[in-house]
C-alpha cells in the first residue's frame, strides 16, 4: 500500500531525512517548522510537527503541532495545538488548547482562529 502525500518547505520538497512516516499507523512526525503538508487523499493520519505549518487532509486525522498552523480538513478530526492556529474543518471536529485546556467544538465550514 503506497500512500500519496507531499511535504514542502519554502516551495521545495522536504528532505525525507527530516521526517518519519510510519505507513502502518499513518503517523507523520517532524520537528520542522514552516511546512506545507498535502495529505488530501489520505484519511486517518496522525501528525506531529513544529509550528507555522499548513495541512490539507482527508477525514479522521489527529494533529499535535506547534504554533501558528492552518488546517483545511475533512470530518472527524482532533487538534492539540499551541496558539495562533486557524481551522476550517468538516463535521465532528474539536480543538484542544493546551495552554488553558479549553475544548472547542468546531463547526463544519466555519473558519476560526485561536
Amino acid at each position: 500500500m503506497d500512500i500519496d502525500f507531499s511535504v514542502t518547505k519554502n516551495g521545495k520538497e522536504l528532505d525525507k531525512s527530516l521526517y518519519t512516516w510510519d505507513e502502518n499507523s499513518k503517523t507523520f512526525s517532524t520537528c520542522e517548522n514552516g511546512l506545507v503538508l498535502d495529505f488530501i487523499s489520505v484519511n486517518g493520519c496522525t501528525f506531529k510537527t513544529g509550528g507555522d505549518c499548513t495541512f490539507k487532509t482527508g477525514f479522521g486525522c489527529t494533529f499535535k503541532t506547534g504554533y501558528d498552523c492552518t488546517f483545511d480538513t475533512g470530518d472527524c478530526c482532533t487538534f492539540k495545538t499551541d496558539d495562533y492556529c486557524t481551522f476550517k474543518t468538516g463535521e465532528e471536529c474539536v480543538a484542544v488548547r493546551r495552554g488553558i485546556f479549553e475544548i472547542i467544538k468546531l463547526e463544519k465550514g466555519v473558519k476560526i482562529k485561536i
